[in-house]
């Protein structure tokens, strides 16, 4: 007799642990599995308070004329910085949102794949720039402030991945 409560207790037991690991009805909430976009928000806004209260005249992104070969040797600094900081605060203010709401996709992908992804995009975009600021050549030109390469190229992915809430 003792016997069966023993079994019925451990069969008891693994029946709660099959119920604690199955799957949720609500999707996860905030940045559970989102290590990436995490870190890329974090960074955005970490980057943006930087450059406008401590750096201000030295990285005005809005009158900077875009760099020529001969001082891109002088100051890559300029071209890293520049691809995760955003010229305004408005700008903060509306890829904050999104960027957040990218987690999905990482989420789907998994955060290696879409790391790759958000430093290929942003590399691609940067020597697009790069390449333009040659073929037309003008004073009046500056690069893109903040990580619009990843942030369109997920707007892709997003509308190719996440479905249509109405037909």
């Amino acid at each position: 007799m003792a016997g069966s409560r023993e079994l019925d207790f451990r069969e008891t037991q693994s029946q709660s642990c099959l119920m604690s690991r199955a799957p949720s009805a609500w999707p996860a909430s905030g940045f559970y599995g989102a290590p990436v976009s995490k870190a890329a928000c974090i960074s955005v806004v970490a980057a943006h308070l930087v450059a406008s209260r401590l750096l201000p005249a030295a990285f005005d992104l809005t009158t900077r004329p875009l760099l020529s070969m001969a001082n891109l040797a002088h100051a890559p600094w300029f071209l890293l910085a520049g691809t995760c900081t955003f010229a305004t605060l408005g700008e903060v203010l509306w890829a904050l949102p999104v960027m957040y709401t990218f987690r999905e996709i990482e989420r789907r992908m998994g955060s290696r794949k879409f790391a790759a992804f958000c430093l290929l995009s942003t590399a691609t975009v940067l020597i697009t720039q790069i390449g333009l600021m040659q073929v037309f050549s003008s004073p009046t030109l500056t690069l893109a402030s903040g990580p619009y390469g990843f942030i369109f190229g997920l707007f892709v992915v997003y509308f190719a991945i996440i479905p249509k809430l109405t037909p």
